[in-house]
């Protein structure tokens, strides 16, 4: 039972310490998504494929969708425009699955490969400002996309939804344009100077306060002989005329400006001052 109840706390701490490094971890996952989020928004032009001068008109668009040869539609703004990715012929079809028609052997089924495996060509293509009401672009990609039906109480694929050789199913995606800073993006080079300034100015005077907190502070001469006592003064100025801060000081301690009756009082403090020294 003792032993038990020794184990217990120790459970409980290593408990504690799993969930401390769990949570320190998921921020610093946090954290690394957040910049990297941040980092695509104001260099969105890194998260685009290169396209080059290739271009593609609307029509050819179409031609091509419906012959199954796009892979992705990439709508930029505001879906007024787009990129278009083209697979390289005999790079999008699994070869290891190809398959024959049972009514006409010129035709082969095969499926697509992973998209990451694929070679293709991109081309920027100008949209027409009724695409979207118009309502073909839409059209052609969602029949394109896999449909399955019942047949004898089966699922399964149509023959006209299955895939023929070196063809693809198209994908769309959408760029939000709000979702990209713009206006950071053009003055980034401007930026970046500025905040590496800043962050300087920010260390060194960091820095500065720590060596003032840390350090011992260096007294001013005034303040040095501010400290003094009338003694030290007199006994460092004897034989020498007198300083303008000793003057001061002594002005402080005796009182009255210094005259003829004030330098007897000096002198005759600074006799009883070396009686008392000897």
């Amino acid at each position: 039972m003792a032993q038990i109840a020794q184990s217990t706390p120790r459970r409980k701490a290593a408990t504690t310490e799993v969930k401390q490094e769990s949570t320190i971890e998921a921020f610093v996952t946090t954290v690394r998504k957040s910049g990297k989020d941040f980092y695509d928004r104001v260099y969105y032009g890194d998260v685009f494929p290169p396209t080059g001068s290739f271009q593609l008109s609307y029509a050819r668009l179409l031609d091509l969708l419906t012959k199954r040869k796009v892979k992705r539609l990439i709508l930029l703004s505001d879906g007024r425009s787009a990129i278009v990715e083209v697979p390289v012929e005999n790079t999008e079809s699994d070869f290891t699955t190809v398959t024959y028609d049972r009514r006409n052997t010129n035709i082969q089924y095969a499926d697509e490969v992973p998209e990451w495996k694929m070679e293709k060509n991109r081309y920027y293509c100008e949209l027409p400002g009724d695409v979207w009401e118009e309502g073909t672009l839409m059209e052609i990609i969602k029949r394109n996309q896999e449909r399955r039906v019942y047949i004898n109480g089966q699922m399964r694929i149509p023959y006209d939804s299955l895939l023929k050789l070196n063809e693809v199913r198209p994908e769309l995606q959408v760029i939000d344009p709000g979702d990209a800073y713009v206006w950071l993006n053009q003055y980034s080079t401007q930026f970046l100077p500025i905040a590496g300034l800043l962050a300087l100015r920010l260390v060194v005077g960091v820095g500065d306060w720590i060596m003032k907190r840390m350090g011992k502070q260096k007294k001013s001469a005034e303040e040095e002989i501010a400290e003094e006592s009338v003694e030290d003064i007199v006994e460092k100025e004897i034989g020498k005329p007198l300083s303008r801060d000793a003057e001061k000081v002594i002005e402080r301690n005796v009182g009255g400006h210094i005259d003829t009756e004030k330098e007897k009082k000096i002198e005759r403090f600074t006799k009883r001052f070396m009686k008392r020294k000897k």
